[in-house]
């Protein structure tokens, strides 16, 4: 309990206390009815008091029950933003989730291009391997004018292309 809490509550019960002088005109009951709550010594500068459970609970309620009522208020308004916070948080987990689906897509589109390029090449540098063993192999054959030969250097030429041969 907060010390101005604790003050508020001293004050209200301690102004509460009526203190009969026995001149109000009130008849005991009557007098009893109207001021529940009554002084009855003081001691250690504290006021005492004498009075009903009930009447003493509504004289603390009505200084703590506005504080009550606004830190459930408060708490009302902090669930609410923690629950939001909570729905965007999901929200963007899910989003965060969506995300790395996607660039996983795109990164094994990727990949796949890059494998089915690799391939190509692969199947490219297989194929001009052959080309040459075929033009290799062209020398050694036997034709009028060496007329192989010279099939076998155009096939070098244009498979090394313009710029080998210079």
């Amino acid at each position: 309990m907060t010390d101005d809490l604790r003050q508020r509550i001293e004050g209200a019960l301690t102004a509460a206390a009526h203190q009969c002088d026995g001149a109000c005109g009130l008849d005991e009951r009557a007098c009893y009815d109207a001021h529940p709550i009554t002084w009855s010594a003081m001691a250690a500068g504290t006021t005492h008091i004498d009075g009903p459970v009930t009447a003493i609970t509504d004289t603390v309620l009505a200084i703590v029950q506005p504080e009550l009522d606004r830190l459930r208020k408060d708490m009302r308004l902090w669930c609410d933003a923690v629950a939001s916070a909570e729905k965007l948080r999901q929200h963007q987990a899910a989003d965060a989730d969506r995300y790395e689906e996607q660039l996983r897509a795109e990164r094994d589109d990727a990949l796949a291009d890059l494998f089915t390029e690799q391939c190509r090449k692969e199947d490219a540098l297989a194929t001009i391997d052959r080309v040459r063993a075929l033009a290799s192999d062209m020398r050694t054959w036997c034709s009028p004018h060496g007329i192989a030969t010279d099939y076998a250097q155009r096939i070098d030429d244009a498979v090394d292309g313009p710029e080998a041969g210079q």
